[in-house]
């Protein structure tokens, strides 16, 4: 008999509504599979950037964390941006805006999180995830539909219900997720099949050296030489045939009228004899 496997989500006890314990489930599932597919990585895969500009996966794990305390506290605490500002950082220890997010063309990793291990980032999804369970547990079923008006640093107004934010949080999640599996596999890739490997920036250098010292060794210069040479030599036969001998052949010819010339004087000169 073929083995079962059973693929399940196991909604928590404990919680006011079932719908919202199940989206607190599936938020778990997803931060235990971020954490599995994240051990083992170093404080510089953790910072690498394959171009300035681009997110690192440091970045991304603190953008997670930020943002689940952050909806948490617009919505489910119903608070302002300057009292959700200030929420997160009491619950993670760094500010808002210290994940980088959006970085600038060019841009490279914020201050904060220069140098910082797994364990920091481990830390702050734990701390996050925490906080979302400790607020959410009371919620009603009720209180899903629930509308909330806020207004965005760019001016747009927002009317907000409480069950697209559970969903929010949860989508924007599995797609952070995504991107730090493939910066991983970037990572792995651009240096040489393992992410805990030297930085993909000297080993391009590495590669670009070896190229150009196997095209020296291959030296396509000389099999160019003998067909200049081949050419040199065509050239060289060609031109004998170009000012051919038979032009300067008329002088024998002017002889032999010459001979004739001077035969008939003297057959002139013996008749006039």
């Amino acid at each position: 008999m073929a083995q079962i496997t059973r693929l399940t989500i196991d909604v928590p006890s404990g919680y006011a509504s079932t719908e919202v314990g199940s989206f607190v489930a599936q938020l778990d599932d997803q931060l235990r599979r971020l954490t599995i597919d994240t051990r083992g990585l170093t404080p510089a895969d953790l910072a690498w950037q394959p171009v300035s500009g681009m997110n690192t996966i440091g970045m991304l794990l603190a953008h997670l964390a930020i943002v689940e305390v952050f909806w948490t506290c617009a919505i489910i605490e119903d608070l302002q941006r300057e009292a959700a500002d200030l929420r997160i950082r009491e619950v993670l220890g760094i500010g808002s805006d210290d994940d980088g997010l959006p970085l600038p063309v060019n841009g490279v990793p914020p201050g904060a999180l220069a140098g910082k291990d797994l364990a920091f980032f481990d830390d702050l999804l734990a701390r996050a995830r925490e906080h979302v369970k400790r607020i959410a547990k009371p919620v009603p079923g009720a209180q899903l539909t629930r509308m909330f008006t806020r207004t965005r640093p760019n001016g747009e107004v927002r009317e907000i219900e409480m069950r697209w934010m559970l969903y929010h949080v949860l989508e924007h999640f599995a797609g952070h997720y995504g991107q730090v599996l493939l910066l991983k596999h970037a990572r792995a890739a651009m240096s040489g099949g393992s992410a805990k490997a030297k930085p993909a920036a000297p080993e391009r250098g590495a590669a670009a050296k070896r190229a150009a010292k196997a095209k020296r060794g291959a030296k396509p210069k000389p099999a160019a030489k003998p067909k200049r040479a081949a050419k040199a030599k065509r050239g060289a036969k060609s031109k004998p045939a170009a000012t051919p001998r038979r032009a300067t052949k008329p002088k024998p010819a002017a002889k032999k009228q010459g001979n004739r010339v001077k035969a008939g004087a003297r057959k002139k000169s013996k008749q006039r004899r």
